[in-house]
Formats: C-alpha cells, structure tokens, sequence
C-alpha cells in the first residue's frame, strides 16, 4: 500500500510540469526556451549577407615610363636632374636650375633661354633618353608646362633604331620623330599631350623641347613641372 502511495506522490509533479509546457507552447513560448527577440523591419534575418554600399573605385594609372619625370631627384650641384642631360654648356643659349618649393624640394624645372637653340642638335639641348618602351605599342606623351614667354616652344620625342643611347649617338642613321608638342605663353601650368606608336625594331627615345624660331623675344622662360609618357589602354577584343 506504501509503494502505490509513493508513486501517485512522484506523478504528481510530472503532471504539473506537463501541465506548465502545454500552456508554454499554447502561448508560443515554448518549454524551458526564451521568447524570441523581436526585429526592427529594416534588419535582415540572421545568416542573410546585405549591400550597405558601393564606393567606385578609380584604378591607378600605369608607371610613367621616363624616369624622374617629375624632376624632384636632383643631386647637389649637378647641373640637370637625374637621368636628364644638360643643355651644352658651350652653346649657352640655355640653363636649367631647380625650382623649389617651400620647403626647399626641387618640384620643377626653370629653363631660361638667352637666345634661340632652333639649329642646335637635340642631344645638346637639355633632354633624356627612354628606352623602356614596347615595340608596336600605343603610348601617350604629355608634358605639364607654365610658358612665361610668348616664344613657341616645341618638344619632341625621336626614336633612333638602335637599342642604346651610346649606339644612338654613333649611328648616322636619321632619328623618327614619334611625337612632337607645340605651345605657346600659358596661362599658369597647363598640360599638353599627344599619342603615338612605336615600330617593331629595336630602338630608344629621346626627348627634348627647343625654339621653333629665331625670331623670339629673349629672355624666355619655362617651367617644366612634369613629362611623362605611358602606355595607351586598349579596349579588348569583342567576342567572335
């Protein structure tokens, strides 16, 4: 009789917590679990992966193919920036210093004319030579430039069929002009720039500006704050 008494007492508890859960889960709150937090209606489930936005991103342009084109590397009293020739010294119808900023930092050349170099050969003139360029490939060349005179200036990049400027000084073949840029007085820095293509034989450049004319009003200055030339981006081919 004790034995049927002690389990009607165990029971009864079950029962009771049978009872809790049914009216838990008649609520929709479920036995022993936490009622679900609610969301705000802007906010996706859990798991689910969301624009929140898109920021355009502008690719870098490619290296500019003629070294120290911005002219800031210029050893101490050297007399044109690195990888950059002089203008003949025995001519002296021009002279390139550093232009400095404010802090000091060379940012730009000031060439300044005395007279006109138009029949002077260009590998006398103050120039650089380019010789990492493709064969028959497209490439833009651009100069940024203030003109403080009215003189004409003009700049121009020639391509010797020869692999080195060593060779190119010896060759007695005639330079191509693969590009030539024309200017006048500016009105502070402005940037002028022109395509061409290169051949298929070997070959290196060198570019140089230099007067047009005899007839020009002396002094005559620029400031040359940049030259770079880059390779020209080609649309890809349409799927046959």
């Amino acid at each position: 009789m004790s034995a049927v008494t002690s389990k009607s007492r165990n029971r009864a508890p079950r029962r009771r917590l049978a009872l809790i859960c049914m009216c838990l889960l008649a609520a929709g709150l479920g036995c022993g679990q936490q009622p679900p937090v609610s969301q705000a209606a802007d906010v996706p489930p859990p798991g689910t992966m969301i624009t929140v936005s898109v920021t355009p991103t502008e690719a870098a342009p490619p290296p500019n193919l003629i070294q120290n084109g911005d002219f800031t590397a210029w050893q101490a009293d050297a007399s044109a920036p690195d990888y950059f020739g002089a203008p003949d010294g025995a001519r002296g119808t021009s002279v390139v210093e550093p232009e400095r900023g404010e802090d000091g930092a060379v940012w730009a050349v000031r060439q300044t004319w005395k007279e006109s170099d138009a029949r002077d050969v260009y590998t006398k003139l103050f120039h650089t030579w380019v010789t990492g360029l493709k064969p028959n490939t497209r490439y833009r060349f651009s100069v940024r430039v203030r003109n403080e005179s009215s003189n004409e200036i003009v700049v121009r990049a020639f391509q010797y069929a020869v692999r080195t400027p060593a060779e190119a000084l010896v060759s007695d073949d005639t330079p191509q002009v693969l590009a030539r840029i024309s200017f006048g007085q500016t009105e502070g820095f402005e940037d002028f720039g022109v395509e061409f293509q290169t051949g298929s034989a070997p070959f290196c450049v060198l570019i140089a500006p230099k007067h047009t004319t005899a007839a020009s009003t002396f002094p005559a200055v620029c400031v040359w704050d940049d030259w770079t030339i880059r390779p020209v981006a080609t649309a890809p081919a349409s799927p046959q």
